[in-house]
């Protein structure tokens, strides 16, 4: 194996395993003397920004679901319904980040590029380069 074929692996490994380490690989590799890829660079900073963005909002639809469901204890007929349903859908939402997360990891592995574009316009409104 080659020099520069055993880099390019390396590459796809450490970009495809920045996303599924919640971000922490690819805040090291930001912080690190790793600047000479530009894909691993950009794969870093989409782990990071999908990360920074999905957790939070995970935790917000959390709170505000929990608040509705507390909310409507009250009515009992609804109550055990509204729980269940509460839960499906925290779950499937939690579900649906880990799985897109894997999507992610995948597309970086095999060595294609994939901007959030939702993520990065809110981010480009307040500034921020990337």
């Amino acid at each position: 194996m080659a020099i520069n074929n055993f880099k390019k692996e390396e590459e796809l490994f450490f970009s495809s395993l920045s996303y599924l380490t919640i971000g922490i690989i690819g805040i090291f590799m930001l912080v690190s003397d790793i600047k000479d890829s530009e894909y691993l660079e950009f794969h870093a900073k989409r782990s990071v920004i999908y990360w920074a963005f999905s957790i939070p909002l995970w935790i917000i639809f959390s709170i505000i679901s929990h608040y509705i469901y507390i909310k409507t204890t009250n009515l009992l007929s609804i109550n055990i319904v509204f729980y269940y349903v509460w839960k499906i859908i925290f779950v499937g939402f939690g579900f649906f980040m880990i799985i897109y997360a894997f999507y992610l990891s995948y597309l970086a592995y095999t060595g294609k590029k994939k901007n959030l574009y939702l993520y990065e316009k809110i981010l480009k409104k307040f500034g921020v380069k990337l």
